[in-house]
C-alpha cells in the first residue's frame, strides 16, 4: 500500500516525510513481489512517489494557511492559566463585597465581566449601590460556574506517566482526544485530516468555554 492522500496518510508518516524528505515512508506493507529490484524499477517507484508527495503536499497546503489549524494548545497549561485568573477574580470579588475599588472593577472588566452600575449616572446613589452589589454577585456566580467547568476539563485530561516514552505529538493527541471526549486514538494511525480536525475541535471547545464565561453563561 502507498499512502497517496491526506485522508490516508498517518500524521506521523507525513511528519517523517516532511522532515526527512525520505519518500519511502509513503510505502507501507509492500508485497515482496512489488519491491523494486532493478535500478530502473527503483527509479520508476521514486518518480511515482515524488508525484504522490507533491499531491499530498498540495492537499496539505490549505491547512498550513489556516491559522486555527496550526494553533496547538497545551490544554493542561491553558486550563491552569484560566484557573489562576479565576483565583484573581475570587480575591477581587471578596474585596469588592466590602469596599469599592475602581482598579479591581477595571481588572474584572478586562476579563470580560460587565458592571451595569457604571451606566447609571442619572440614578440615585442607593440605586447605583444596589446594582453594583448585583453586578458583584453575578461575577461571583460566573466565577464559580467557570471553576466547575475547569474541574470537569481537568478530569478529562490524561495523566502522563513520567516513565512513558511519549513524543510531544503523542501527548498532544492524547490530551485533545480526552478533552474532546473522543476516547482512545491510536497516535500511530491517526491520519492527517483526522489530526487537524481533532485540533480544530479542541480549540473550538476551549474558545467556547472562555466565551461562555465572558458572556455569563
Amino acid at each position: 500500500m502507498i499512502y497517496n492522500s491526506i485522508d490516508t496518510i498517518p500524521m506521523k508518516v507525513y511528519l517523517m516525510v516532511e522532515t526527512s524528505g525520505h519518500l519511502q515512508f509513503l510505502v507501507n506493507d509492500q508485497n515482496k513481489e512489488d519491491i523494486p529490484t532493478t535500478q530502473e524499477e527503483m527509479d520508476l517507484q521514486e518518480s511515482e512517489l515524488k508525484l504522490i508527495w507533491e499531491h499530498i503536499s498540495a492537499e496539505a497546503e490549505k491547512y498550513s494557511t489556516n491559522k486555527e489549524s496550526k494553533k496547538i494548545l497545551n490544554l493542561s497549561t491553558k486550563v491552569e492559566a484560566l484557573s489562576a485568573r479565576n483565583e484573581s477574580v475570587q480575591l477581587a470579588v471578596h474585596y469588592l463585597k466590602t469596599l469599592y475599588d475602581e482598579d479591581l472593577i477595571e481588572m474584572l472588566q478586562g476579563f470580560g465581566y460587565r458592571f451595569k452600575h457604571k451606566n447609571m449616572k442619572n440614578e440615585t446613589p442607593r440605586a447605583i449601590e444596589r446594582q453594583f452589589n448585583r453586578d458583584v454577585e453575578k461575577v461571583e456566580r460566573e466565577m464559580i460556574a467557570l471553576e466547575i467547568r475547569l474541574e470537569q476539563f481537568r478530569k478529562k485530561l490524561p495523566v502522563i506517566d513520567e516513565d512513558q516514552k511519549l513524543t510531544p505529538f503523542d501527548q498532544t493527541v492524547m490530551s485533545y482526544s480526552a478533552f474532546t471526549k473522543l476516547g482512545f486514538i491510536d497516535t500511530n494511525e491517526i491520519t492527517f485530516t483526522q489530526y487537524h480536525s481533532l485540533i480544530a475541535n479542541g480549540n473550538e471547545m476551549m474558545t467556547a468555554m472562555e466565551k461562555n464565561n465572558r458572556n455569563g453563561k
